[in-house]
């Protein structure tokens, strides 16, 4: 398969017959993040231990790809793709921001490799990102979306809600001082933990049920509310904080299998 390799200072974009990519020298250094801003149908982002940002997107609708020898920054209604992958880029010394400015008619899918230590925000409509993928990142996340979410392998603190759609997060690290608090509307919530760890734990739902492999203990208030519907208190010492909110959906806190 023929590659068109265009290379201008960090930026790369490479035209294939499949997808076009985009990549960017961006270090993780401490408190440094990336934002994700309105990417439409699935994404999938994907930690590594490297320094740059390498995005491909798989086009839909009727978008054609761009096979020019050089980068152009075409103009939408929603602003200038100045990334040849359909975003525009935003970068000072601690953020860097992509923002979608394709219509709907023209979206597509986005896969992402980044730092694995960089904190991770997402924030997208009801409209555009229909399924977000999450694997093997350690910095915090910080998503704000409407649809499903799937995170593997995650170790920072992680703040998410959504609206409608499965959550499924299983942790491979736990740390005091790294809360989790994810809220749903409707969508059922799985978090999945070691089983050794130590947390203070709140979760319920409205209208659903909340089941929880591990045992709960009075918490520092002396104590412990266990229900169809809600549950509060320690696993084990206490420690790092789990809040589990959902509407009408179930809730779900299971042990990771070694």
């Amino acid at each position: 398969m023929k590659i068109l390799l265009i290379t201008i200072g960090f930026y790369c974009l490479a035209v294939t017959g499949m997808a076009q990519e985009f990549q960017l020298k961006f270090p993780a250094t401490p408190g440094r993040r990336i934002k994700l801003e309105n990417l439409g149908g699935h994404v999938r982002v994907m930690g590594y231990a490297g320094t740059e940002i390498m995005i491909r997107f798989f086009p839909g609708g009727n978008r054609k790809i761009q096979t020019t020898t050089t980068p152009v920054n075409t103009v939408y209604a929603l602003g200038t793709d100045n990334t040849g992958v359909g975003l525009f880029m935003e970068k000072d010394t601690g953020e860097i921001s992509f923002k979608n400015v394709l219509p709907l008619s023209m979206a597509g899918d986005y896969l992402l490799k980044i730092p694995e230590k960089l904190l991770l925000s997402v924030v997208s409509d009801c409209h555009h990102l229909k399924k977000l993928n999450i694997v093997d990142m350690q910095g915090d996340l910080d998503i704000r979306i409407c649809h499903a979410v799937t995170i593997e392998n995650a170790e920072g603190a992680i703040v998410l809600t959504t609206i409608a759609g499965k959550v499924d997060v299983r942790m491979r690290l736990l740390q005091k001082g790294k809360p989790v608090s994810i809220i749903s509307e409707t969508g059922n919530i799985t978090l999945t933990i070691p089983p050794d760890v130590a947390a203070d734990l709140r979760m319920g739902s409205a209208a659903g049920t909340v089941h929880c492999d591990f045992p709960v203990l009075p918490g520092n208030n002396k104590k412990t509310l266990q229900g169809d519907n809600q549950i509060s208190g320690r696993i084990g010492s206490g420690g790092a904080v789990i809040h589990l909110q959902s509407l009408s959906g179930r809730i779900f806190l299971q042990k990771s299998k070694p």
